[in-house]
């Protein structure tokens, strides 16, 4: 670390306890606080609350599920407040954060104009299509769609198998396909 620098530790645990640690030695934390539509992101500096936002808000974070979105806007906080800019600009910023094609493409993008409903999205493991799928069983059923899962294993796996189970509720067509990006693993095999 360089000399003058500041560590912040950052945790979606509000009771971790290296957090705690590094809170009562006056350091900086960012955590996520309270759960479902109540969860909010909390930086705080020793035991200062230095800003606090419901993630819900954030419109990328299709209503709070997603955390990833919670991870990035997070560590987004507490940059943008050791940069100088204020709880109300980062406020203002985060809620501007949609997940659309040009913001964050291939994630969660809505498109419109269709004469159905189509959501584009690229879920990497399956944490991330375990909160996509629950954000699906939030909402109506679709009349019509179609899921295409690319895993680096055969549709037995564990994993797939699973998450295949709980798309096809949500799906009238499902798909599953070995990777064409294996990043470096041969074919067939999944990462651990």
């Amino acid at each position: 670390m360089h000399p003058g620098a500041q560590l912040g530790l950052v945790s979606r645990d509000p009771a971790n306890p290296a957090l705690a640690k590094h809170r009562k030695a006056g350091g900086c934390t960012v955590t996520l606080e309270g759960a479902g539509k109540q969860a909010r992101i909390v930086v705080r500096q020793g035991e200062t609350v230095e800003f606090e936002m419901k993630l819900a808000a954030i419109p990328a974070s299709m209503g709070g599920v997603s955390m990833a979105i919670a991870e990035n806007a997070m560590f987004a906080s507490a940059v943008a407040l050791r940069l100088g800019l204020s709880g109300k600009d980062i406020t203002a910023t985060l809620k501007a954060f949609v997940s659309d094609t040009t913001q964050n493409p291939g994630r969660h993008n809505h498109i419109d104009g269709l004469p159905f409903e189509l959501m584009l999205t690229w879920a990497d493991g399956f944490p991330a299509l375990d909160e996509l799928l629950l954000r699906l069983e939030s909402e109506p059923p679709v009349p019509s769609a179609t899921s295409t899962s690319r895993s680096p294993a055969p549709a037995a796996t564990t994993g797939t198998a699973r998450w295949a189970r709980r798309a096809a509720g949500k799906f009238d067509h499902y798909w599953c396909v070995d990777m064409d990006d294996l990043r470096g693993r041969a074919p067939g095999n999944r990462r651990g």
